[in-house]
């Protein structure tokens, strides 16, 4: 006859015992206990050869943290892998190896799949939680190197992922194998592959917006927010957009001609709407024959983040701009210095475009105030400085960067045709054009 006594016992010993974190209880309601798994790990074809490389590495480890992972996980098990030491998780597309040697000190974690860093959250999010438990535990995590030479040997170099961490507040970009000695991107090492240029500005790849949080661009278009703290919990959030704002501002006094800068003006409009990435910009705000007394009030209203300058300069004198009458009225360098300077304790500019002969001194004067000016450093014909400028937006409105998107224009400059240089100008057509970085 069967002994009933504790039958009534049962829901409440198998939540002792996952209380303790000695089984866990499957959907179907078979309850498995850890001490009761095999030691060897089964066969499982998945290639981890390209998957993100975490260890967790101790100086004395307790035991028991991937038993207690695998109970407070158990819903995120694939199939029938796991095993005394170890277990396969799935989430989505993404997998996870998560394994302990049985005399180590190490918990290694490989996780490979689209979506591998959400998942990588999760899971450094819970081990944390589960070493929290512990007094006074030391534990250091560490980030395997992505190099082609690490991945091929059996000596992988890893990064400690507080000097990662570090590295990222500091706004670096890139660390250094130690075996390969090759720069290595640091969010690609944190599995951020499909980063794109989003914003503009002094890196190529990221735009960091401080306190550990960067804007990127995913592969389905999305503005999102990797969020890192100092222990090195990510999230990431969707963001919304915020275009960019062109100012374009011209003045040409009735005594200059302005068929050329109305050329010019027609070039960059005709650049953004063509743009493959003219979405990140609003349409460009064009002033015409604009007066000097105007200009700090246009600026600080529309509160650019691009100002591109359509003017004539006067050696002595200064930029030239219209007064009321439609006759020149000149801003001399400091003015011009000291009006930008103004505008930048509003906001700073991204860049300062002054599309007018010998202005690279204005340029100059202004690299404290903006990220980026360019100027010209001599005369240069008018259809010559609209060249420069069409293909510099045509560059930059296919998401290419500052720097680059000026090496485009004055790639096209150095091999023009049709369009010389008057004798009196010394300077060749490439080396005009000039860029200043704050």
């Amino acid at each position: 006859m069967e002994n009933t006594k504790y039958v009534d016992k049962q829901a409440e010993l198998i939540n002792l015992c996952e209380e303790f974190k000695i089984l866990f209880q499957k959907e179907n309601g078979v309850c498995l206990a850890l001490q009761l798994f095999k030691e060897t790990k089964p066969e499982f074809d998945r290639d981890f050869s390209d998957s993100l490389y975490y260890k967790y590495s101790y100086r004395f480890k307790p035991k028991g943290i991937v038993s207690y992972l695998i109970v407070e996980m158990h819903k995120y098990i694939y199939g029938n892998y796991y095993w005394r030491y170890g277990v396969i998780l799935k989430d989505g597309d993404a997998f996870a190896l998560i394994e302990e040697k049985k005399h180590d000190k190490e918990i290694d974690i490989k996780i490979s799949g689209e979506k591998k860093n959400e998942f990588l959250t999760i899971i450094a999010k819970k081990i944390d939680e589960i070493n929290d438990r512990f007094t006074n535990l030391k534990v250091n995590k560490k980030v395997g190197c992505i190099c082609k030479e690490c991945k091929d040997s059996d000596d992988m170099y890893f990064f400690g992922y507080d000097y990662i961490t570090k590295a990222l507040h500091k706004n670096k970009e890139t660390v250094e194998c130690q075996n390969s000695t090759q720069d290595i991107k640091l969010l690609e090492l944190l599995g951020y592959k499909e980063l794109q240029v989003l914003m503009m500005g002094n890196l190529n790849e990221i735009d960091v917006r401080g306190n550990g949080n960067f804007i990127f661009q995913n592969l389905r278009g999305n503005n999102m927010k990797l969020s890192i703290n100092r222990r090195g919990h990510e999230k990431t959030t969707k963001v919304p957009v915020k275009k960019k704002q062109i100012l374009i501002i011209e003045s040409q006094p009735d005594n200059l001609t302005n068929t050329e800068a109305n050329k010019g003006i027609s070039s960059i409009m005709e650049a953004w709407k063509k743009g493959e990435y003219r979405e990140k910009f609003e349409k460009p705000q064009v002033k015409l024959a604009t007066n000097r007394s105007e200009f700090l009030h246009i600026l600080d209203s529309v509160s650019p983040d691009i100002l591109h300058l359509s003017l004539h300069t006067n050696k002595e004198e200064g930029l030239i701009f219209t007064d009321e009458k439609g006759g020149k009225d000149y801003m001399s360098k400091d003015e011009f210095v000291q009006k930008i300077k103004f505008i930048s304790q509003k906001k700073l500019l991204d860049l300062v475009f002054i599309n007018s002969c010998n202005s690279s001194i204005y340029a100059e004067g202004i690299t404290p105030y903006a990220d980026y000016a360019i100027g010209m450093t001599d005369s240069i014909p008018p259809k010559l400085a609209n060249l420069f400028a069409k293909e510099f937006y045509k560059s930059f409105f296919e998401n290419k960067n500052i720097e680059k998107a000026f090496r485009t224009g004055v790639l096209e400059l150095k091999f023009s045709k049709n369009i010389e240089l008057p004798e009196n100008i010394e300077t060749a057509k490439e080396d005009i054009p000039k860029l200043y970085k704050k």
